[in-house]
């Protein structure tokens, strides 16, 4: 309902906030078998500790590396980028005041 610029939403309604959450494991660590599976398993334990209405997560087997992304330093630095998150909460509309 729009009254003189403002709007008046109902206390019921929602919003839904999402995020998504994607982990940059550096190139060299990313190599080591055993790192690699450490680095894939924090990030599943990760997710699953986050308190969120959804959730979802995938760890795909082709995998992305993003080439040419410059270090503090200006040195480029290679990352691989193994697995994406989305997580959604619902939460309170508020008041808009125009």
């Amino acid at each position: 309902m729009k009254q003189r610029g403002t709007y008046i939403i109902e206390p019921r309604d929602r919003w839904i906030a999402t995020v998504f959450v994607v982990p940059a494991v550096p190139e060299k660590q990313w190599k080591v078998d055993s790192e690699r599976k450490r680095v894939l398993g924090e990030f599943v334990r990760a997710v699953r500790k986050v308190k969120a209405d959804v959730k979802a997560w995938t760890l795909p087997k082709g995998l992305a590396r993003w080439r040419g992304c410059e270090g503090e330093e200006g040195t480029e630095f290679h990352r691989y980028f193994p697995a994406i998150a989305v997580l959604g909460r619902r939460v309170k509309k508020g008041k808009r005041r125009a």
